[in-house]
């Protein structure tokens, strides 16, 4: 019972620190990740890759799907979100951008900052 009493905190920090490094991710304020969510690794493009298999542009949606007209409608959080991810993303080389469609670079964005300092660097 004592071996018990020590291993579940243990246990517990382990469980906890694996989830977070989960979803270690940039996403936009009030998006939902729905349960057994796949994050799609869009690095093979840069490789000059196949992954063999379609995806349509809704599958790497992760903005609303509002018109620029209406933004200032949505919170401030939201808002700081998307400009601060335009910046970002403007600031891009051209290959990136000639390599990604701009919903791929939200996509990036959101999920794989790994990648997007690969594309911070290309020349």
């Amino acid at each position: 019972m004592k071996l018990l009493k020590l291993l579940l905190p243990i246990v517990l920090v382990i469980s906890t620190m694996g989830h977070a490094q989960e979803t270690n991710y940039n996403l936009p304020p009030g998006f939902q990740l729905k349960p057994n969510y796949q994050v799609i690794d869009l690095s093979f493009k840069l490789e000059g890759k196949d992954i063999g298999k379609d995806y349509l542009p809704q599958h790497l949606q992760v903005l609303k799907d509002i018109p620029d007209s209406q933004l200032h409608e949505t919170s401030p959080e939201y808002q700081e979100y998307v400009a601060t991810g335009r910046a970002v993303l403007n600031s891009l080389p051209e290959k990136a951008k000639s390599i990604y469609r701009e919903f791929e670079l939200w996509y990036i964005y959101a999920f794989d900052t790994e990648l997007l300092e690969k594309l911070k660097s290309l020349n």
